[in-house]
């Protein structure tokens, strides 16, 4: 009968010993997906900062610029591109060329601002950027600011 208190005992051990493993596991998997939780929380956080601060850089970047114009060569041909109020004006091949700059998906990077995507409809600092991108040599690049507010 010596043997049966302690093989009792050794199975109230296992048990008290399982169930405490259980507990562990149990909270383990729940910390585990806290911290995953918070870590995602903490990468969307990341991204919106970064994105508002590029947001507001790119605001400030083209704050000062109302239009451009570019004189060079494409191709071997002189040519010009005019950017006022809104719209781009180039010969067709200019054009045809930004286009190509704007589905490669061309970046321009920046060391205040990051990378700014080439665009012929977006902000003129991009546009710009494209346009010149554009032409195989630059001869002349005239950037028109726009008037200072008045208060």
């Amino acid at each position: 009968m010596a043997q049966n208190p302690v093989r009792e005992e050794l199975y109230q051990r296992w048990r008290k010993a399982r169930a405490t493993s259980l507990a562990c596991t149990a909270d383990a998997r729940r910390l585990t997906q806290a911290a995953t939780a918070t870590c995602g929380r903490a990468r969307r956080l990341q991204v919106d900062a970064i994105e508002g601060r590029e947001s507001v850089m790119l605001a400030r970047w083209n704050a000062g610029i109302a239009g451009f114009r570019i004189e060079g060569v494409v191709d071997g041909t002189e040519a010009e591109a005019s950017f006022e109020r809104g719209r781009l004006r180039c010969p067709e091949e200019v054009l045809r060329r930004a286009e190509v700059v704007v589905a490669l998906g061309d970046t321009f990077d920046d060391p205040d601002i990051g990378s700014v995507a080439a665009t012929l409809d977006g902000p003129v600092g991009a546009v710009l950027l494209t346009v010149v991108r554009a032409f195989s040599r630059v001869h002349v690049l005239e950037v028109f600011a726009q008037p200072a507010l008045t208060r």
